[in-house]
């Protein structure tokens, strides 16, 4: 193991991590200065909280990108922004996608 396998592991190793229970996290309400700051996203369907990451489990999608373009989406206008900003953003993102795709040919990344 080199040297720096090892700095790395022992600084993992002396980071201390809170005994935090996720249960009792779950079961207790916000504080009151707590705002939800995605309820745009969310909407109850048959009993399922329904929101970007429920949609991107079901239809397994594991691309950061894609999943960015289509979080945006599913937003629209939730947020206050405009058609045209929405969409322009999801282009922004649907082109540096592309960009990333040909950096990858051109270094034989993938």
């Amino acid at each position: 193991m080199s040297d720096t396998n090892r700095k790395k592991e022992q600084y993992l190793e002396d980071i201390e991590v809170p005994d935090i229970n996720i249960k009792e996290m779950l079961n207790t309400s916000h504080p009151d200065h707590y705002k939800d700051t995605g309820s745009h996203y969310r909407y109850d369907y048959k009993g399922i909280k329904m929101d970007p990451y429920r949609v991107f489990e079901i239809y397994n999608v594991t691309d950061a990108k894609a999943q960015h373009a289509i979080k945006k989406l599913l937003r629209m206008e939730g947020k206050g922004h405009s058609q045209e900003q929405v969409w322009r953003e999801v282009y922004d993102v649907v082109i540096r996608a592309l960009e990333m795709i040909e950096e990858d040919k051109q270094h034989n990344y993938k």
